[in-house]
């Protein structure tokens, strides 16, 4: 841990930094004990005026109209223990083109490792079998969205848009004037230059980015949506998503080759899982462009696939801390495929593996829809399943159960807790290593499952700092948000559930927001609740709420004001607490007409 050399940042830096192998990341804004920048800075260069309360690593360039960030961000950088020979030994590899193979699946294991698996299937009854895969009954809890906390929203999309291959759903800017609006994609123009003209004109500063993606179904009529979110006004504490996400992408990069054996690192389960039909077009377009990833095979745990051969692959993103784990059952190309190396034991096959059978998910796949850079380039992948590891697997049992949350009363989910102490002999041992779940079974915005999977393993290498990292968000989000006040950035970085519909028979089921509220302050948990439209004639709008493992939760319903006073006030980005302000052209405390089009940062829900 190293400081920024003096001065390069206008004046003494108090954020500890980490000093990476290509030097340090040019996103990360510098400030001095108050909170401010010593350094005077014009509109181009920061884009926020001076802020009403001490903001820490926040501010906002626009991107596009300048040459890329050199080091972390520019997605070409060397990495790794030994720059420049990551992807030598696989020259070859880039001669196959685009081309799509033919698939190949692997074969089984071997019959002990099969008597093992078939043995902690049937232990494992609580896994539904996802052959009886939901339709969209509105009687459960759906999983709607997932957003990440950006140190670069509009680059970070663009960044995921080309590793995986999705088109952009929109990206946005807004600011603050005599009113909070904002800037998006098609509104006049390009919305970066957009953006620029208004701040060089002095009369806007910007204060969040966004950048968004949906999937929908095959007749458009349910959206499932992914966000890259950088906020500028609200708080983080001293040490910021720039010091955490950096520190975080160096330790899930330290290796030479995808191929690399026993690297594997707990922040490596900080991701979305998503499934594709076959990897061998990733494999190329990520050597070729030459991001960082790792390759591993394992054998499937799902019900009815127990041995069956699947291949995964983890790309960590510089932006947001997290993973990008795509599945697959072939890589067709036997090229590609031999870059693959067994999942690391303490990585806990149990905890990657997609818990879902090949057929499912290729049904799913082939059903869903989402907009593509090229169709013929990368094949589309669909979201399965979160995941996010844990350093105290005990307290987030504790908050979902029926001392805190109660949550498995109220949204019909299945909620199952394993771990491998009970399956596998000499699982506390450093040869296997303990892993824990706790799994939240739940629908898709789809004709889907979906789970939310909560990681214990830890033998795994970073778990030290993972237990800091945890702590440090927790101790920030609790010293600045209360029951329904205030905010924090670490929120941004949150699952989004819509919660169940009332269908006139199951009476004890949470509904709308007002009948969560106190099942959320019952469990301690921090939270701000905002409307943001109005569908079908009722209020609707979000509680965003704190929750285990530093991992926030978004509740999105209708308000019923049985327990939340009206009116509910919008989200303001501009603000540090969230509320909105008296001047806001769109905020629901000012009983304007114009309250549909919710300034909130979060998509709406098709119901």
């Amino acid at each position: 841990v190293n400081r920024p050399p003096p001065g390069d940042r206008g004046g003494e830096s108090r954020l500890a930094r980490v000093r990476l192998p290509h030097g340090w990341a040019e996103a990360v804004a510098y400030h001095t004990m108050d909170g401010m920048s010593t350094t005077e800075h014009t509109e181009a260069d920061r884009l926020l005026g001076l802020r009403a309360l001490p903001v820490d690593n926040a501010s906002i360039s626009i991107d596009g109209m300048e040459s890329d960030e050199a080091g972390l961000r520019s997605g070409r950088v060397s990495w790794g223990r030994k720059a420049g020979l990551a992807f030598a030994a696989f020259t070859s590899l880039g001669a196959l083109g685009m081309v799509a193979m033919n698939a190949v699946r692997g074969g089984s294991a071997d019959l002990a490792q099969q008597a093992e698996l078939a043995a902690r299937a049937e232990e494992e009854a609580g896994l539904r079998d996802a052959d009886d895969s939901l339709f969209i009954t509105g009687r459960t809890l759906s999983m709607m969205k997932r957003t990440h906390l950006s140190i670069n929203a509009i680059k970070g999309g663009t960044w995921f848009s080309d590793v995986v291959g999705l088109g952009l759903g929109g990206q946005e800017y807004w600011y603050n004037s005599t009113a909070n609006d904002h800037i998006g994609s098609g509104t006049v123009g390009n919305v970066s230059t957009e953006a620029m003209e208004y701040v060089n004109s002095g009369r806007k500063k910007i204060c969040a980015a966004r950048s968004e993606f949906s999937w929908t179904n095959i007749d458009q009529s349910n959206e499932y949506d992914m966000h890259e979110f950088q906020g500028a006004q609200t708080t983080s504490g001293p040490l910021g998503p720039d010091y955490w996400w950096d520190l975080i992408y160096t330790m899930n990069t330290q290796y030479d080759a995808p191929s690399d054996s026993n690297v594997w690192n707990v922040f490596l389960h900080m991701g979305q899982h998503m499934y594709v039909d076959d990897l061998t077009k990733h494999v190329v377009h990520l050597q070729d462009k030459g991001t960082p990833f790792l390759a591993r095979y394992y054998t499937s745990v799902a019900h009815g696939d127990q041995s069956t051969t699947m291949y995964v692959i983890f790309v960590p993103n510089p932006y947001n801390g997290n993973v990008v784990i795509i599945h697959s059952g072939a890589v067709g190309n036997w090229h590609a495929r031999n870059l693959f190396r067994a999942l690391e034991t303490e990585a806990c096959v149990d905890a990657v593996s997609l818990p879902y059978p090949l057929e499912t998910l290729e049904e799913w796949w082939d059903d869903l829809f989402v907009e593509t850079v090229n169709p013929r380039e990368l094949p589309r992948p669909i979201p399965i399943l979160d995941s996010h590891p844990v350093h105290d697997f005990d307290e987030v049992v504790d908050y979902f159960g029926p001392d805190a949350l109660n949550l498995a009363n109220w949204s019909n989910v299945n909620m199952v807790e394993w771990s491998n102490n009970e399956t596998t002999t000499g699982a506390d041992s450093a040869f296997i290593g303990t892993c824990s779940m706790l799994t939240i079974q739940m629908q898709s915005q789809f004709k889907s499952d979906y789970q939310m999977r909560y990681v214990y393993t830890p033998m795994a290498k970073g778990f030290t700092e993972l237990s800091t990292f945890i702590k440090y968000v927790d101790g920030n989000v609790r010293e600045t948000v209360g029951f329904n006040s205030g905010y924090s950035r670490w929120m941004d970085n949150h699952i989004a559930l819509s919660l169940p519909e009332y269908d006139g028979t199951e009476l004890e089921y949470i509904t709308n927001l007002d009948k969560l509220r106190p099942h959320l302050e019952q469990a301690k948990t921090p939270y701000h609740a905002h409307f943001t439209e109005i569908i079908d004639g009722l209020d609707t709008g979000s509680i965003w709420a704190w929750g285990p493992g530093g991992l926030g939760i978004e509740w999105h319903g209708t308000f019923n004001y049985t327990s939340f006073e009206y009116p509910v006030g919008n989200f303001d980005f501009c603000t540090a607490d969230s509320a909105c302000q008296a001047d806001d052209r769109q905020c629901n405390m000012n009983g304007d007409d114009d309250t549909a089009g919710a300034t909130d940062k979060h998509s709406r829900t098709t119901k």
